[in-house]
């Protein structure tokens, strides 16, 4: 069958740990560094993601995403194998981008070679502010600190299609500080820049507020080159992110991984957050999906 002829799908694989549990990120997420368990927990999507391929034989993939937590934890061999078995087993389109969320802090000379072999084109690094200095381990206290960081990680990474997330919406993240960092991000070598708004109890700006930040990203962005193609999603012409596109165009949607949310023919089924159900079942659909229902 032609890929032209297949049915167009976007795809995510859901990787849902971070070093640290954020209080402005809604996300299910299991906390803390653990190599081994983020390695045995590659090779329970590899189970399911092979036990699926016959499902989706009329499907070819415009796009796939890792997310869902901080993916870029996973060691730099498992994300390849993660790769390398979606594209062995299923109709990927040879343009499909892939999309990596990530820290700075993960992607280095060890990580590079695996991600360009597993054909990642763009990274959404978690910055998140300048300031203040309560988000230690994503966000960077000094201007020069994390300028010098993202010039390290240009400078490695290069050939790929670098992305900014950066949080409005919190009290402590004054006026200036935010403006500080959309000018850092302006200038800086992204290509594209998405606003995630603070989700916290602990002092979260009016919507009145939060509305004046955003606006303010949205007159101040354009002078650099960026355009909002999607509600808080700027880039810059020709680096806007394929699968938000295709997914805010309604293409249906498969998703791999504990607490993956797969939308397909008219159905919505929602995988499982326990981590021991999910190791022990990941190829059986009947025990590790938690919730499955019509799309309205």
């Amino acid at each position: 069958m032609e890929n032209n002829s297949l049915r167009p799908v976007t795809l995510k694989v859901q990787i849902p740990f971070c070093v640290h549990r954020c209080e402005f990120c809604s996300r299910p997420l299991i906390g803390g560094r653990d190599t081994e368990r983020l390695h045995f927990y590659a090779l329970a999507l590899q189970k399911e993601i092979l036990q699926n391929a016959g499902e989706f034989e009329d499907c070819r993939i415009t796009a796939i995403h890792f997310g869902g937590g901080m993916a870029s934890t996973l060691a730099g061999p498992d994300f390849y194998l993660l790769c390398k078995t979606l594209r062995e087993n299923y109709r990927v389109d040879e343009d499909a981008p892939v999309t990596l969320r990530a820290t700075f802090l993960d992607i280095n000379s060890g990580s590079l070679p695996f991600h360009r072999r597993a054909g990642v084109r763009r990274y959404d690094y978690e910055v998140l502010s300048l300031e203040p200095r309560d988000f230690p381990h994503l966000c960077y206290p000094s201007t020069i600190g994390w300028a010098q960081d993202v010039s390290n990680v240009t400078h490695a990474a290069q050939r790929q299609n670098m992305g900014l997330v950066l949080l409005y919406g919190k009290q402590s993240i004054t006026p200036a500080h935010f403006r500080r960092s959309l000018l850092a991000a302006a200038r800086s070598h992204a290509c594209h820049i998405l606003l995630q708004r603070y989700e916290g109890q602990d002092g979260p700006e009016t919507d009145e507020e939060a509305a004046a930040r955003l606006e303010e990203a949205r007159a101040l962005l354009p002078e650099y080159g960026f355009f909002e193609y999607l509600p808080r999603r700027f880039a810059k012409k020709g680096c806007e992110d394929r699968y938000a596109l295709n997914r805010a165009a309604g293409f249906d949607h498969i998703a791999f991984g504990m607490g993956a949310v797969t939308c397909f023919d008219g159905v919505r089924s929602t995988n499982t957050m326990d981590l021991k159900t999910y190791f022990l079942h990941s190829g059986e659909y009947e025990k590790i999906a938690a919730d499955v229902r019509a799309l309205p």
